[in-house]
């Protein structure tokens, strides 16, 4: 009867990523200083040595318009993995340690665990074929040739880094500003308004931070999008006026985009921005 429904699997692995070090750094003199390379410039080195994998499986359901109804549903359960810090954009790009990539291993910044999307279309079933009303009747005139669409979105966040605020000794040579993280406390991440701001503190002087990347769960996303309108037959030509009132996050719902993570900043663990708040449009066509 037009219904389907379809399950499948997707994984990739990826070799020689980019990864961006600073590698212009001597040995530790002091628990608060390392040595630079003497008449050395400041650089970033490019180097392939990341790699990444991501396992995802997916189920879709579709109505094919049946009925003046069809409809569309997909959710993916995914979860990618990767050591390439250049993934991070900004305030990652370069590894914290050039010394030790294995410690940029962790979730991707692109990482969104689920994810569920479905739309739909509904039009008037008066005056089609099969409808209980004749074609000529008020009832028909009044009731057909409407139509109700929509879509509805519901997406866990990508995941958040904990940092620490300005320039670590060991990353002030070239580049470092944002790459230094924070110090694990061992308290749970979940908990608190978006997340548990005592989790993470500010690592001892001339120490890297050992909180992974990537292990702050980032706000979700949901919408609801809804359209309602009809159209008016002009005659027997092809002439029809359709008037349409769209409406985006119907239910006005908040969706923060990002969260504050450096710990030793003022607006430590409060949200950034939000997505736009709930838009009406009433549109008129004619189509000739």
């Amino acid at each position: 009867k037009g219904f389907f429904v379809e399950a499948g699997y997707l994984g990739t692995k990826g070799t020689h990523l980019d990864v961006l070090t600073t590698p212009n750094e001597g040995p530790l003199v002091s628990q608060t200083e390392r040595l630079l390379l003497g008449n050395a410039l400041g650089y970033t080195y490019d180097s392939p040595v990341g790699n990444s994998i991501m396992n995802a499986v997916h189920l879709r359901a579709t109505q094919r318009f049946r009925r003046g109804f069809s409809m569309s549903a997909y959710y993916q359960f995914a979860k990618s993995i990767d050591d390439s810090s250049t993934f991070g954009g900004a305030g990652n790009t370069v590894a914290q340690n050039w010394l030790d990539i294995a410690a940029e291993r962790g979730l991707s910044s692109f990482d969104r665990r689920h994810s569920f999307d479905v739309n739909w279309v509904w039009t008037s079933p008066f005056g089609e074929a099969g409808s209980n009303f004749a074609p000529d009747s008020w009832t028909t005139r009044l009731l057909k040739d409407w139509q109700v669409s929509g879509s509805f979105t519901a997406q866990t966040g990508t995941p958040l880094t904990a940092r620490v605020l300005g320039n670590a000794a060991q990353l002030a040579q070239t580049s470092g500003v944002g790459s230094g993280r924070a110090d694990a406390t061992g308290a749970d991440i979940s908990g608190g308004a978006f997340f548990n701001t005592a989790a993470f503190t500010v690592p001892a002087p001339g120490e890297f931070g050992n909180a992974g990347r990537n292990t702050i769960p980032g706000p979700g996303n949901v919408a609801l999008n809804v359209a309602f309108g009809r159209s008016f037959q002009m005659g027997e030509s092809r002439r029809r006026l359709e008037f349409r009132i769209e409406a985006n996050n119907v239910v006005n719902h908040v969706n923060y985009s990002n969260i504050y993570t450096v710990v030793n900043a003022t607006n430590y663990g409060l949200p950034e921005s939000a997505s736009g708040m709930r838009t009406l449009n009433a549109v008129v066509r004619f189509r000739f």
